[in-house]
């Protein structure tokens, strides 16, 4: 049965029953303008937008936590103005139908529960029973620990395994800079290895997460293995040593096991036997290894003071196979030595004359040393 409802000026029309619905429109010059619209089909006057869930998180929770229930206003609101709507907050769906109990504390309300189920009323002003309603969760989260020191060393190739899960939760994720999510992260490869774990508790259906990250310095070191030595001698104070060693590692080294440097040559020495100690940087231990530096007396005096009386090449013990052979300005052979050998100033039982002799020194390593030093009496 057809009816009518005169609003007069007004455009609201509210407690229309499902159908569908001839509207008119009357203008002050009695334009009319005519309209079908299902009521069914038309959109709600008021548009509710569903905000984030909100997180806190604490290293301990107190059960005192509050909430700022405002920071939601604009979301929920949207581009709808504020003067036309009533934004309303309730602990429970009844109290949204009913509206009844509004909460009032909206910048410090404190939940009940954790997690607290929070419901936003938003009501279309003109008409007090056209209204929305949303939901969202309020967290208190724990933030995850990560109990592990900045930096660790592990002597001699041992394994060193780091655990980020003391004191967090049984829920708790974690993500390695390598890629692993374990809660255990072994390491053992030589050298420095920089890691970074991330250590995650989520919490609700869009996983809000508390995180915490730490950065860790793991060092494995090996005893140094001295593979060589490179030297330069034959010189009064300008030899030099150069070590080398067969494994890789953060070493430093040293010739009297006290004081250490990051090269790995000494300069300006002295002919003579010396001790290179080779030892890691973090306390692994070290090696050492003799090395001896050759040089010969430019003369010699055989006159049996106890001073100088023979000639021969100083620590060339040292090496075996050296041999040394000792001409005259002639190129006659007068002398051969090997590296334990001395010369005394004889040739064929008799005394050498005083005067300058030649020599040719073959070292174990290959090396050629010619010079010439002097017989004095």
């Amino acid at each position: 049965i057809p009816f009518s409802f005169d609003k007069l000026n007004s455009n609201m029309f509210s407690t229309l029953q499902p159908a569908i619905y001839t509207f008119q429109v009357e203008d002050n010059c009695s334009y009319i303008l005519n309209r079908l619209f299902d009521v069914n089909t038309l959109s709600s006057l008021v548009s509710i937008t569903k905000p984030n869930d909100i997180l806190q998180c604490k290293d301990n929770i107190t059960n005192n936590e509050v909430f700022d229930l405002t920071t939601q206003n604009a979301i929920i609101l949207g581009s709808q103005s504020p003067t036309d709507f009533t934004l309303s907050y309730h602990e429970s769906i009844a109290d949204v139908q009913n509206n009844t109990s509004p909460i009032l504390n909206l910048t410090a309300y404190n939940p009940t529960t954790n997690p607290k189920t929070i419901f936003a009323r938003l009501m279309y002003n003109p008409l007090p029973n056209c209204y929305e309603s949303i939901a969202f969760d309020l967290f208190v989260g724990k933030n995850p620990k990560i109990n592990v020191n900045p930096t660790y060393l592990s002597c001699f190739s041992n394994p060193l395994t780091l655990n980020a899960a003391s004191g967090n939760l049984p829920t708790t994720s974690y993500l390695w800079s390598d890629g692993s999510t374990n809660e255990t992260n072994t390491v053992s490869q030589l050298g420095v290895t920089n890691l970074t774990v991330t250590a995650s508790n989520a919490y609700g259906a869009n996983l809000l997460l508390c995180s915490n990250t730490k950065s860790i310095e793991v060092s494995i070191s090996v005893l140094p293995v001295i593979d060589r030595f490179e030297i330069s001698d034959w010189t009064a104070n300008e030899n030099s040593i150069t070590v080398f060693t067969s494994n890789v590692g953060s070493f430093e080294y040293s010739l009297d096991g006290i004081n250490y440097q990051n090269e790995n040559t000494f300069t300006n020495l002295k002919p003579g036997v010396y001790t290179v100690y080779v030892q890691d940087k973090w306390g692994c231990g070290y090696t050492k290894k003799d090395i001896w530096l050759l040089n010969y007396p430019n003369f010699f005096t055989p006159n049996d003071d106890g001073y100088n009386d023979s000639w021969f090449v100083e620590n060339a013990d040292f090496e075996p196979d050296l041999t040394i052979t000792i001409f005259d300005r002639f190129g006659r052979l007068i002398k051969y030595l090997d590296e334990n050998q001395r010369w005394d100033g004889r040739f064929n039982g008799q005394q050498a004359v005083s005067t300058d002799y030649w020599f040719v020194v073959n070292r174990q390593d290959g090396r050629i040393h010619k010079g010439h030093f002097t017989l004095k009496r």
